[in-house]
């Protein structure tokens, strides 16, 4: 399928930093499911938006639990989610 001639890929590059090249290939797969699914002609830059942002929510919520029930070290939990997200994560939890 397609992608749209009008997706600003350095909008998404800028948008996503940090996003490892595996959860970027999950988020083109994805991405084109849902077009498919919906039978869609083109990619479109919001479908590639979602499902970036899910592939995200997936890799902080695994960092999360993994961190919780001490299968990394905090240290280890701060390299996967980076430190802003870390505290951020912490602070919810007390």
């Amino acid at each position: 399928m397609p992608a749209d001639p009008e997706i600003n890929f350095s909008e998404l590059a800028e948008k996503f930093s940090g996003v490892s090249a595996s959860e970027i290939a999950d988020a083109v797969f994805s991405a084109a499911i849902s077009a498919a699914n919906d039978n869609a002609d083109v990619l479109t830059q919001e479908r590639f938006e979602k499902a970036i942002q899910s592939c995200i929510n997936v890799r902080d919520a695994n960092a999360r639990v993994k961190s919780e029930t001490h299968e990394i070290s905090d240290e280890e939990a701060k390299r996967e989610l980076g430190k802003e997200k870390y505290k951020q994560i912490k602070n919810e939890a007390e």
